[in-house]
């Protein structure tokens, strides 16, 4: 009697054990489900980043006689592109707007757009950087729908980003991606946070300075501000925003010198919510191991508390 009554508290004690052991895996399982999207899109955030790095390392590889060639060729674009009235933002400018959108974004068919600011073969033309929103993305030529795959990009029929009076370059990304988090956070910028703009070893600093959420939609003179002003330096951000990506979100800065008026990007206040992200994510993967071990432990002790081997566990009440 006494060896059944063993055999079936044993076979008990194997099937809480297996129980709980299922129960433990496919919970990490779920966990590791829900946490998988950020791994991957924080893995592209970091490639993204070389990309950028990589780019800035290329443009200063250039001889500084080169550089400014290329910068002064932009510089004269611009200018032609001030006086010509950037005929491109007569139509829509949205690069986002499908079989509405006449306009061309990728900017394949203007040569003289596509050969400068021409550093490599992969088209980089330079880097944005948002230090407060953990932003920092290649700037390719044009904003067709591979660049916007693989980063940032510059609307073609704005100035080049090489700054200067009568400028106002727009630099696009996606939000609200799965694959990486792009300008996702851009609608966290308010008046006054700096962002770098880092082209053929030049880094220019903008304020915000204006945030404004426009329908792609709706009238050609919603994007009138887009053109540039004699006398003014400025550079807008343009994003996805709203239920479904609906809206278009644009923040426009106007230069300011470094380090007087705005710090320098390694000075920039820092991302507080990616740290704040990360420990939590931390805190919560060492809680649920450590929950998952304590629970193990409990499992193991016998009933009353004491080490299986108390040689007074069954002299008890004697």
């Amino acid at each position: 009697m006494a060896q059944r009554r063993s055999r079936r508290r044993a076979r008990m004690i194997l099937q809480s054990r297996l129980a709980f052991t299922l129960t433990a895996i496919l919970l990490i399982l779920a966990v590791g489900a829900m946490l998988l999207p950020f791994a991957q899109q924080a893995g592209m955030d970091r490639r993204l980043d070389a990309q950028a790095r990589r780019a800035a390392s290329t443009a200063l590889g250039f001889p500084h006689s080169s550089r400014s060639t290329m910068i002064q060729a932009a510089v004269t674009y611009n200018k032609q592109l001030l006086a010509g009235g950037q005929p491109v933002l007569g139509e829509e400018t949205d690069p986002w707007s499908g079989s509405d959108t006449h306009g061309d974004f990728t900017g394949s068919d203007d040569r003289e757009y596509e050969r400068l600011l021409s550093f490599d073969s992969t088209g980089v033309m330079g880097r944005v950087l948002i230090p407060s929103i953990s932003v920092d993305l290649p700037i390719r030529h044009g904003s067709g729908s591979q660049v916007l795959e693989t980063g940032a990009g510059h609307l073609h029929g704005t100035s080049l980003p090489v700054g200067g009076d009568g400028t106002h370059t727009v630099i696009t990304a996606h939000s609200n991606m799965s694959t990486a988090s792009f300008f996702t956070r851009l609608d966290e910028l308010k008046e006054g946070d700096p962002f770098y703009l880092e082209v053929a070893g030049n880094t220019l600093a903008y304020r915000v300075s204006g945030i404004r959420v426009v329908n792609p939609r709706g009238r050609a003179s919603d994007y009138d501000f887009l053109r540039a002003e004699q006398g003014v330096d400025k550079a807008t951000l343009l994003t996805c925003t709203g239920p479904g990506n609906t809206k278009r979100l644009l923040v426009t800065g106007v230069r300011n010198r470094m380090p007087d008026q705005i710090p320098y990007p390694d000075q920039a206040p820092k991302d507080q919510t990616a740290a704040l992200k990360g420990t939590l994510a931390a805190s919560g993967t060492t809680l649920l191991a450590g929950g998952v071990t304590l629970r193990t432990i409990r499992r193991r002790r016998p009933p009353d508390g004491r080490h299986r081997t108390d040689p007074f566990h069954n002299h008890r009440n004697h």
